[in-house]
C-alpha cells in the first residue's frame, strides 16, 4: 500500500524566469564535524529581485533529538528542527526529514541582491548526528522578458514494487511545460515515468537521490510514476514532482564578421556580433580556442546589445596561432539561461 503523500507546497505565476537548483550533499554533521557550507550559483542575477524563492532541505537521522541552525548568507532561517514531512523506509533505515522555507525576503535583502553566488550554512549544535542529504533552491527572478507558472508537489511518498503514482498537473498554462521529478531509493532499483506519449525507464544505480527532467507535451494532465523494481525489490520514494510553464524572450546572437590585424604582441581579432533575438543578453563571453583549449577570453557584462543592434569587440591572441584552425566561441547568458555558438576561423 502506498505510504505518505505529496501536496502542493507552492504554486506561483510570475513575470520572470526560473532558476532550478538541486544538489546531493551527503554530509554527516555531529559534535566532531559541526559545520558545512553549501555554495549555490545564482546564474546571471544582475541585481534582479526575486519574485519567489523556495528552499527545501532533506536530512537523514536516527532520532529527532537534534539542535541545528540554518543560515542563508549569514541570515538565520531557523534553529528549530521541525520538519514539514518525514518518513521511515522500514527495516533498519533512518528516518528522512524534509524542511521547507520561503526565502524570498532573504534573497531580496540588499546584502544578497548583488550576489551571483550565495552560501547555505548548516550547523550542528547538539543532540544526535544527522546527514544533510539534499538541498533544493528554486528561484523565480523578476523580469518583464519572461513568464513562469510553477507548481511544486512536495512531501514523501513511498511506492513498493508495482505501485503507481498518478499526479494531476494543475497548470493554467499548457505550453512550454517541463517537469522535474526527485526520487530516492536506499538500493539499486528502476522505475518508469509515463507522460502522455513520452515514457522513460530510469535506473537508480547507487541507491541515492536522483533528479530527472522530462518535457511535457502540450495539454497533458497527468504524470504516472511506476516502481518497476528489480532484483533488490527496493521501495521508491518520491520527494518532488515539479512542473512549470516557462517562456522567455530570448537574445539570439550571430557573428556577422571576424576581422584580424597583426600587432607587435600578436594578432587582434575584431568580432562583430548582431542580436537577432527579442531581448538583450545579461552577459557575453567571447573565447578563442585552439585544439579545444582556450587561447584568449573576454567578457562583456550587461552589454548594450538590444534586439537589432551590434556589438564589436577586439580580442588579442598570440602570433603562434597563425596558420592553425581556430574556433571563436560566443557564449551569452540571460538570467538562468545560457547559449553557445561556435565559428571556425583560420588566420594565414
Amino acid at each position: 500500500m502506498v505510504r505518505g503523500g505529496l501536496t502542493i507546497a507552492s504554486s506561483v505565476n510570475e513575470r520572470g524566469d526560473i532558476l532550478p537548483v538541486f544538489k546531493t550533499v551527503n554530509e554527516v554533521l555531529s559534535s566532531s564535524n559541526t559545520r558545512i557550507t553549501i555554495p549555490v550559483n545564482l546564474g546571471c542575477r544582475m541585481n534582479r529581485r526575486v519574485a519567489y524563492g523556495l528552499l527545501e532541505v532533506i536530512v537523514e537521522a536516527r532520532r529527532e533529538s537534534i539542535d541545528w541552525k540554518l543560515k542563508l548568507e549569514d541570515i538565520n532561517i531557523t534553529r528549530q528542527f521541525k520538519p514539514t514531512a518525514q518518513i521511515n523506509l522500514g527495516g533498519n533505515h533512518s528516518t528522512l526529514y524534509k524542511f521547507s522555507y520561503d526565502v524570498t525576503s532573504i534573497l531580496n535583502t540588499p546584502n544578497v541582491l548583488s550576489k551571483e553566488w550565495i552560501n547555505l550554512g548548516v550547523k550542528h549544535e547538539g543532540g544526535s548526528p544527522f546527514k544533510i542529504k539534499t538541498i533544493l533552491l528554486d528561484i523565480v527572478y523578476e523580469d518583464n522578458d519572461a513568464q513562469t507558472e510553477y507548481v511544486n508537489y512536495s512531501g514523501f511518498l513511498i511506492l513498493e514494487e508495482g505501485e503507481v503514482c498518478n499526479q494531476q498537473l494543475k497548470l493554467k498554462q499548457r505550453e512550454n511545460v517541463s517537469s522535474r521529478i526527485i526520487v530516492y531509493s536506499p538500493r539499486k532499483t528502476s522505475f518508469k515515468i509515463q507522460a502522455g506519449s513520452k515514457q522513460e525507464t530510469i535506473n537508480i544505480e547507487l541507491g541515492d537521490f536522483e533528479e530527472i527532467y522530462l518535457p511535457i507535451q502540450e495539454g497533458l494532465e497527468t504524470i504516472s510514476i511506476i516502481n518497476t523494481g528489480g532484483a533488490a525489490n527496493a521501495p521508491l520514494l518520491l520527494s518532488n514532482i515539479i512542473v512549470y510553464s516557462n517562456t522567455v524572450k530570448e537574445p539570439v546572437l550571430e557573428v556577422e564578421e571576424v576581422t584580424h590585424r597583426k600587432t607587435s604582441s600578436g594578432v587582434r581579432l575584431g568580432v562583430s556580433i548582431v542580436n537577432k533575438g527579442e531581448s538583450k543578453p545579461d552577459k557575453v563571453i567571447i573565447t578563442v580556442l585552439r585544439n579545444g583549449n582556450p587561447v584568449s577570453t573576454i567578457m562583456e557584462q550587461n552589454p548594450e546589445l538590444k534586439p537589432g543592434s551590434k556589438l564589436i569587440k577586439e580580442i588579442e591572441i598570440p602570433p603562434s596561432v597563425q596558420g592553425e584552425e581556430l574556433l571563436v566561441r560566443v557564449i551569452w547568458l540571460k538570467m538562468a539561461r545560457r547559449w553557445i555558438k561556435d565559428y571556425p576561423l583560420k588566420i594565414n
